[in-house]
């Protein structure tokens, strides 16, 4: 749409992960679209069209191969195998590597088969980094094909960065905060996140938590590298564009507060503390009051809260903010006894089918302990129950 219709970057080539087993899909990013120019692949068009391309596997090799290498040994089926009249054809390793303007890349896969458009993917990848910079989603897409290690983040997308890996202080967060902020503050497109008449649907309240998130991270790596003129400058903007009265995002709001607080600006530290933790009593109680059909659907989201609560009262202990600390974890306790009964009644009812729900058993066991790590910590009392 933004490409199309308002004509935004008409230079990126788009690329959609989930369109990359149809192989008329494939072959028209071989043509020009807009201002970009056609992307280069290794595999022919027989490649794409065939069923005998859906799925390919990959052999465990301790031999590093050049990925473009592995990739024609792949598609000459050189290491095919058959049965009856099906054929599979085979990656010759798992371990892989790319030589980048006169830099190495070493990675690999860590799965045993693969569909086309994971082999497609590389494809795009090993054939057009050489010419062009290369960048993931960080909205819609989680695997990164093994090279995590040489991505930065510089926005809302990752940059496949052959220099990345060991330029980075903090492996937790690989953020160029120069291009993020430069980003943030002059290039992104803000719409309708601040208007009171806009409704927002489940995707685009998910596109606006996304956002915030994002932002927050942005003004946290600002604060680690001690830019304070910067990181308050980003949090101004997160409050700009997503204002407290429309939105519902209490783990957000703290953080950003606690942005304020290291940046020396008490007042709005203290108005985003009291305002989230009101927030978040208002939406724990409202889980807590609710039906256990209800809590079922909702118990992931409460826990994530509940964690991220946490780890926020934490995280201003670890600033020195004790005031702020306070005010969190009294929100949190006023709430935990009656929390932590329905967290054991869900766990009841899961053990009535152990067999189907034993991960989700293991989850909730392992977050009621850290449940009461903490409150051990502040010396808080809880109710004792055995299930």
């Amino acid at each position: 749409y933004a490409q199309a219709v308002e004509g935004i970057r008409r230079d990126i080539r788009v690329v959609n992960l989930g369109l990359l087993n149809d192989a008329s899909y494939i072959l028209s990013l071989k043509s020009k679209a807009y201002e970009s120019s056609a992307i280069s692949l290794r595999g022919d068009s027989s490649v794409y069209s065939s069923s005998d391309w859906l799925i390919g596997f990959i052999m465990p090799n301790e031999k590093r191969m050049e990925v473009g290498e592995a990739l024609d040994v792949f598609y000459s089926g050189e290491n095919d195998f058959c049965f009856d009249e099906l054929c599979f054809y085979t990656l010759p390793t798992n371990r892989l590597y790319m030589d980048v303007s006169g830099r190495r890349i070493n990675f690999s896969l860590d799965f045993a088969e693969m569909d086309r458009s994971t082999f497609v993917a590389l494809d795009i990848i090993a054939s057009n980094i050489e010419d062009r910079p290369i960048y993931y989603s960080d909205y819609s897409i989680s695997d990164f094909f093994g090279l995590d290690d040489y991505i930065v983040l510089e926005g809302l997308s990752w940059r496949l960065d052959h220099g990345a890996r060991g330029s980075y202080n903090r492996k937790s967060s690989r953020v160029n905060t120069n291009e993020f902020y430069h980003n943030f503050m002059v290039n992104f497109s803000w719409k309708n996140f601040n208007k009171e008449e806009v409704y927002y649907d489940e995707i685009n309240r998910n596109i606006i938590e996304f956002m915030m998130d994002k932002a927050c991270l942005l003004a946290e790596e600002l604060v680690l590298e001690g830019d304070l003129e910067k990181a308050w400058e980003v949090a101004e903007v997160f409050m700009e564009r997503f204002p407290i009265d429309l939105h519902s995002y209490p783990l957000l709001y703290s953080r950003i507060g606690a942005v304020y607080g290291v940046c020396g600006d008490w007042f709005m530290a203290e108005a985003l503390t009291r305002r989230s933790a009101d927030m978040f009593s208002d939406i724990i109680g409202d889980y807590i009051s609710s039906s256990r059909l209800v809590q079922r659907g909702l118990r992931y989201r409460a826990i994530e809260m509940v964690g991220g609560w946490i780890d926020l009262c934490n995280l201003f202990e670890s600033y020195g903010m004790n005031e702020f600390r306070v005010i969190y974890s009294d929100a949190l306790f006023d709430v935990l006894d009656e929390f932590l009964l329905s967290l054991y009644e869900q766990l009841y009812r899961l053990k009535a089918h152990e067999d189907v729900y034993g991960q989700e058993i293991e989850n909730v066991q392992g977050f009621i302990l850290n449940i009461r790590t903490f409150a051990k910590k502040y010396e808080e009392s809880l109710p004792e129950l055995i299930i």
